[in-house]
């Protein structure tokens, strides 16, 4: 395989990431309903972060085995999970594949698309996705992505229930964070109500348990329970009185302003793939 297959996506660093990409195409282009996610797809979007873990692809739930068989037909094994340097239990409804000639410690991770709120029906797919430039490497629009994630956020903190293990390298409060980061002002009026009420005041929780009563108070906007103004009127005050305490606060006389870096390459627009 072309080490250089993909050196005009426009980031070095994406691309050379070749067997993974490669898996991508060869799935889109058999028909499968996939999109890659998590800090791959965050880095595809502008973020200056560095992918070292294994890329995850998000599979329309009942394709996932067979999308596993038709890569392995193509030069791709079934891999164990491994966490730290060991092997973990592996997860039954996701897949772990690596290149059986290339080697390389970053594997592909097939898994659900429900695991990412992520609707990938025959009806919706088209609209949901972009391609990665100069590629056919399939990649949620970026308000796709940004509306999952806040639903997955918000369904982890409100049901405490753990993420799949396989996805431990995952940090989803960094991925939203990373999101967030990169989501034009002007555009976060075209998102649902409830996630503008969500990304408004989210961050500005400082414990869990206050965070956790954001996301309750989005799903109930969500399910048409309350509006957002009687929402707002029930947001806990103690953290908007300790911020109007530290914003009388002189700057400390060790404050630096952030360092500037080299920017990042924009491959796919939030605002033009929005």
């Amino acid at each position: 395989m072309d080490s250089d297959r993909y050196k005009d996506v426009g980031d070095s660093h994406v691309a050379c990431f070749v067997p993974q990409l490669y898996a991508a195409e060869l799935l889109a282009k058999a028909g499968y309903r996939l999109c890659i996610v998590s800090d791959f797809a965050v880095r595809v979007y502008g973020l200056d972060n560095m992918i070292a873990a294994d890329l995850v692809f998000a599979i329309c739930d009942d394709q996932i085995s067979d999308a596993a068989a038709y890569l392995l037909s193509h030069d791709f094994k079934k891999v164990p999970f491994e966490r730290r340097g060991t092997e973990t239990v592996e997860d039954d409804a996701s897949i772990r594949i690596k290149h059986s000639t290339l080697g390389t410690n970053v594997g592909i991770i097939l898994s659900p698309a429900s695991v990412w709120h992520l609707d990938l029906g025959t009806a919706h797919y088209q609209a949901s996705i972009t391609m990665l430039p100069s590629t056919s490497c399939p990649f949620p629009r970026f308000s796709v992505f940004l509306n999952s994630m806040i639903e997955t956020l918000v369904d982890q903190i409100v049901t405490a229930r753990a993420q799949p293990r396989y996805l431990e390298h995952c940090h989803m409060q960094w991925i939203y964070s990373g999101m967030i980061v990169l989501c034009p002002e002007d555009l976060r009026e075209r998102l649902p109500p409830e996630n503008q009420f969500f990304i408004k005041y989210f961050y500005k929780m400082l414990s869990h348990s206050d965070r956790a009563d954001i996301c309750r108070l989005r799903q109930a906007v969500q399910d048409g329970e309350m509006d957002v103004t009687t929402a707002t009127d029930s947001l806990p005050q103690k953290p908007f009185r300790i911020a109007e305490l530290k914003s009388k606060l002189p700057r400390p006389s060790y404050w630096l302003p952030p360092t500037p870096r080299w920017p990042t390459p924009v491959l796919i627009s939030p605002r033009e793939c929005w």
